[in-house]
């Protein structure tokens, strides 16, 4: 239903009635733009200045509508108002999307009527949780005013439409179509759910049958594999043996490395005393070598002596013949002319360069003269 605001204050507004008592709720006009504007957000001196009148005025008639509904707050008003149809539908810009579970409860608890505390104890939230949320949904419908937050929820159909009728027989009637409505969409949920059931049934049995023959194909690869293990097994056995064999071969390898390791230890070990013997007869050669420079010299200068001797000895071998014929022409001359004679003396062997063997005594050297 739509209506909009009228400058008829006298004229009157009903609602829809009820489906099963007919009874209905009948606003004067004025009261029914005050109703439509704190629906939409509008707060007392707004919906004054744009109805002009005072704020007074705008309170009593929100009190009075609350006293004909049986309405708490001006938001359980507003939702009775949009249940009978007296509001028109306020929808938002932009859908917001489906309320969250602790959203929808919230709500639904702040439909009744109650106050905020009321509302966290109703839906076991603290407060500051409780009014965490309700902004939150306010931002999302882009309202500041619980009221038109609601009026906008129940357009939406987030909140429970059903008329605000409370007499009992209402009730149950209306319990009585939603039990039959609720039973016939539960009889249409479980032929769905039948369908589904024999569809994703048939899609089961043939996930089955394929999935046997990816097993007996898997059981085909499995029986090679394990064949292929086999072989494997029996060449990782051989490499195993393999290993062994050649971890003897490198112990017995590493023994004689080790006894090589001693034996060129002691190779080290002469070698070095070679090494010290070298050196040792080194410093002997540089001995010996000096010794035989020395020697070389000292040869040298016996060459030059023996050469002085040899010259001395041929000179005085020479002053010896000299002598010999000397005496010899003496001898020969008249004893007048003889000079006295000279006393001999004998000629030292190292001093006769015609006869060097043998000791030479003054009588053997007297003899020979």
């Amino acid at each position: 239903m739509s209506r909009n605001l009228s400058s008829d204050p006298e004229g009157t507004i009903e609602e829809d009635p009820c489906p099963t008592c007919g009874w209905q709720i009948t606003v004067p006009r004025r009261q029914h733009d005050v109703l439509v504007l704190t629906a939409t957000g509008s707060d007392a001196r707004t919906t004054a200045q744009r109805l002009g009148c005072g704020a007074g005025t705008v309170e009593r008639d929100l009190v009075r509508l609350r006293a004909l509904t049986g309405a708490r707050t001006n938001g359980q008003l507003v939702v009775i108002a949009a249940r009978a149809g007296l509001l028109p539908p306020q929808v938002p810009r932009r859908h917001p999307g489906p309320l969250t579970d602790p959203q929808r409860q919230l709500f639904a608890v702040l439909a009744e009527g109650q106050t905020l505390h009321e509302a966290a104890d109703a839906v076991g939230m603290d407060r500051t949780d409780v009014v965490r949320v309700q902004h939150a949904v306010h931002r999302r419908l882009g309202v500041k005013r619980l009221p038109a937050a609601l009026a906008m929820l129940c357009a939406l159909g987030e909140l429970a439409h059903r008329h605000p009728c409370t007499r009992p027989e209402c009730e149950l009637a209306r319990l009585d179509r939603q039990q039959h409505a609720d039973v016939r969409q539960d009889a249409e949920e479980a032929a769905r759910q039948w369908a589904d059931a024999l569809a994703q049934a048939a899609a089961q049995r043939a996930e089955f049958q394929g999935a046997r023959a990816e097993l007996q194909r898997l059981t085909a690869e499995l029986a090679l594999t394990r064949a292929q293990l086999d072989a494997v097994r029996h060449e990782m056995d051989r490499a195993l043996e393999s290993c062994r064999t050649a971890a003897k071969q490198a112990r017995s390898v590493s023994d004689l490395a080790d006894g090589a390791a001693e034996g060129a230890g002691a190779v080290r070990v002469e070698v070095n005393e070679l090494r010290a013997q070298v050196r040792a007869a080194g410093r002997e050669a540089q001995w010996a070598r000096s010794i035989a420079h020395d020697l070389r010299q000292d040869s040298a200068v016996v060459r030059e002596g023996i050469a002085e001797v040899d010259k001395g000895r041929a000179q005085l071998a020479a002053g010896w013949l000299d002598l010999a014929a000397a005496r010899e022409n003496a001898a020969k001359a008249p004893d007048a002319t003889r000079p006295p004679p000279v006393p001999r003396t004998p000629i030292p062997l190292q001093h006769r360069p015609w006869h060097r063997s043998g000791p030479v005594t003054p009588e053997r050297d007297e003899s020979r003269s």
